[in-house]
């Protein structure tokens, strides 16, 4: 686990959604799947703003083989439930499931949670989900990685189930679209920057603005949040 505190890998997770939520009004996680990491380049927008990511994500999956299908299932299902138990019982962890956006884990809906099929294996099946924990003001990795670790280490196995940890750190962010506001005045700041340039025969256009929040990973515990806007410059007429 520690090596994750030294990567800045995008990874797309394959977790399923328990049901589907805006983007701007709940939490989201930053991967490659919302923009890969070679979105920044010539095409990038100009003006963005940075963030401390809000929390830390650990993906664990929690598998078993015993032979018995109805029994395997059972098993997973309910250390999946201990899992849940032990987080309400631990402030601050708490358990999701998401793509993109964040989904709370809990007793009432663990179930809906799906199995998966071990590709090269017959009689193994897992379900993978995720571990969550708020960043402190520091931004903390180490702590947060420390934290999560404690936590999958002391989660009760059922029967032949096991829960491990897979990936690295990943970062999410609550109600990106909060951010509208400040990234429209950067472009705003930026735009009349640049028409003030070219005088007051031209003006700008922006195309583009209206779209939703985008985010895309900056640094270890950091997020880049920008609108995919377009300004061009033409004389007024």
């Amino acid at each position: 686990m520690r090596k994750a505190i030294l990567t800045l890998l995008m990874i797309a997770i394959p977790l399923p959604l328990l049901a589907q939520q805006d983007g701007g009004a709940g939490d989201i996680v930053v991967t490659g799947t919302r923009r890969n990491s070679g979105y920044y380049g010539s095409n990038a927008p100009v003006i963005r703003i940075k963030r401390q990511a809000d929390f830390a994500l650990q993906q664990v999956k929690i598998e078993g083989d015993t032979r018995d299908t109805i029994k395997r299932h059972d098993e997973i299902y309910a250390t999946v439930r201990n899992a849940i138990v032990a987080a309400q019982k631990q402030a601050g962890i708490e358990l999701a499931t998401g793509e993109v956006i964040v989904q709370s884990i809990t007793l009432d809906n663990y179930k809906s949670l799906p199995l998966k099929k071990d590709d090269d294996r017959n009689d193994t099946d897992s379900i993978t989900l995720l571990v969550k924990v708020r960043l402190d003001s520091s931004g903390n990795a180490k702590e947060a990685l420390d934290r999560i670790a404690k936590f999958v280490k002391n989660i009760q196995p059922v029967g032949r189930a096991l829960a491990d940890t897979e990936g690295d750190l990943i970062l999410g962010l609550a109600k990106p679209e909060q951010y509208r506001g400040q990234i429209l005045d950067a472009i705003a700041t930026e735009t009349r920057a640049m028409t003030a340039k070219f005088g007051a025969d031209y003006a700008a256009n922006i195309d583009g603005a209206d779209k939703k929040v985008e985010w895309s990973r900056a640094s270890l515990t950091e997020l880049f949040l920008f609108l995919p806007y377009s300004i061009s410059i033409v004389p007024k007429r």
